[in-house]
């Protein structure tokens, strides 16, 4: 008798059996719970992305363009984004790690869920580190450097190429003779981040909220 299956990693192939993910278990609803809000973050985000594109090439010129913060910034609410690719950060990693250790407990891989997760979004694991979780600055943690310290510390989203981005700037320091930068903070677009994770983890229509009079 075929077993009914819920995937939760198209890429890998992780599943469960349905009848799990239908039940009230903690790990599956904590996955339901994390994709709305990314869902939400991503909606409100893609919509500000499409509204100042045109406006961009049309004071610009060019279809493809580096818009800095700032003065030079198309009108956004710059503050929330700011919040946005800080939520989303902290709310992807919860996501992405769950998934990672529902396989690893139910042996279906044996990368741990840091690891798994650095191999899904390895672009925004240092920033939910540094940035998104505490502000490198704040903590004086000997993993991060001085470059990284200053970088964590300035809101800095950026609209490059049609999307709006974090990690843009580059920082370098030098202090007594030690200089750092803040490479590891990488670029990376919320918009573009969660369309790929919605390709591995979405593109199932099994996956999704049991209707309201279940819950």
């Amino acid at each position: 008798m075929d077993e009914k299956r819920t995937i939760l990693d198209n890429v890998e192939g992780f599943w469960v059996p349905s009848e799990r993910f239908e039940t009230l278990c903690n790990e599956y609803w904590a996955l339901v719970c994390l994709k709305d809000g990314l869902q939400l973050l991503y909606g409100q985000t893609k919509a500000w992305e499409e509204k100042v594109a045109p406006r961009v090439e049309l004071e610009t010129g060019q279809k493809f363009v580096y818009m800095c913060s700032g003065s030079a910034m198309p009108p956004a609410p710059y503050t929330l984004l700011t919040n946005y690719f800080h939520w989303y950060a902290i709310s992807v990693c919860q996501l992405v790690k769950t998934v990672g250790a529902i396989a690893l407990k139910d042996g279906q891989t044996t990368a741990r869920p840091k690891s798994y997760a650095e191999t899904v979004i390895p672009e925004v694991i240092p920033f939910r580190d540094k940035v998104a979780a505490h502000f490198a600055w704040a903590t004086k943690n000997s993993q991060d450097n001085d470059a990284e310290r200053l970088a964590s510390i300035i809101p800095q989203v950026t609209f490059v190429n049609g999307r709006y981005v974090v990690g843009g700037y580059q920082i370098s320091r030098t202090i007594a003779g030690k200089s750092s930068d803040s490479s590891e903070i990488r670029q990376w677009s919320l918009t573009e981040v969660h369309e790929r994770i919605s390709q591995r983890y979405w593109i199932s229509p099994e996956i999704q909220a049991a209707p309201e009079s279940e819950l």
